[in-house]
């Protein structure tokens, strides 16, 4: 048996709820949360809440209260309260990374404190994050990790088949050429995709042809191309501006 050590990051807000939303936390760090409602001391209600980007959040554990689980309607989560609380009915909202609530009805709930506590097994003051899966939330868009990025399992990479003339795009990785006649491999602008890199792969005996757009040129070892080359395999990085090299 293995140990890890948790990590807690926890914060408080002391407010007094009305029929207007008033902010339990702004600017969310995407994650899991565990919410406790508080009242004279005694806790009312937990929830656990998956809060993502893109303004996405779920309801995934409760404890007294009739919420219903899974994800928010319309960016809001109604929750009825039970036992000395079940007069009071709370609707969170969860807009542009910030958590609010408020009563469905003119009455006011006082002296309420929430806890939002986030538990994690990585501490929030390491420059070095190990990280067993990365899962990207925002559809065509890539992720940026700030510091050290350690893999013990290895990289995969993405592999497509292409069997006719095709631009590649940020989705593109390793292509894999296998067309049943002459085809040609079209490069995206350097300055659209900074850095990008690609490893393109003919399988059979047609020619492809692999081409820049607009003004880039192409840079095979140490000669200029200035746009088209033909490749049996190859492996392709911009320095996001105009130039494509090859091998890096």
């Amino acid at each position: 048996m293995t140990t890890n050590s948790l990590y807690l990051r926890s914060t408080e807000t002391s407010i007094n709820i009305t029929s207007t939303y008033q902010n339990i936390l702004t600017g969310v760090p995407i994650g899991v949360y565990n919410l406790y409602l508080i009242v004279d001391s005694s806790i009312v209600t937990m929830l656990k809440l998956m809060l993502a980007d893109n303004d996405k959040a779920a309801h995934l554990l409760k404890f007294n209260n009739g919420a219903s689980l899974g994800n928010f309607s319309n960016n809001t989560l109604t929750v009825p309260l039970y036992n000395l609380y079940n007069s009071y009915t709370l609707i969170f909202k969860y807009l542009s990374g910030t958590l609010s609530v408020k009563l469905d009805t003119e009455n006011t709930l006082t002296g309420v404190t929430f806890i939002l506590r986030n538990e994690s097994v990585v501490n929030p003051g390491a420059n070095i994050i190990p990280v067993d899966k990365l899962q990207e939330i925002k559809s065509g868009q890539g992720i940026t990790v700030s510091h050290n990025l350690k893999m013990l399992g290895g990289l995969s990479r993405g592999i497509t088949t292409i069997t006719n003339s095709t631009t590649l795009n940020s989705n593109h990785d390793f292509v894999i050429c296998n067309p049943s006649s002459i085809i040609t491999v079209t490069l995206p602008l350097s300055s659209d995709n900074p850095g990008k890199k690609y490893s393109i792969l003919n399988k059979t005996l047609f020619a492809v042809t692999v081409t820049v757009s607009g003004q880039d040129t192409l840079i095979i070892g140490s000669s200029i191309v200035t746009s088209t080359i033909l490749a049996d395999r190859i492996i392709l990085t911009n320095d996001g501006t105009s130039i494509w090299y090859t091998d890096i």
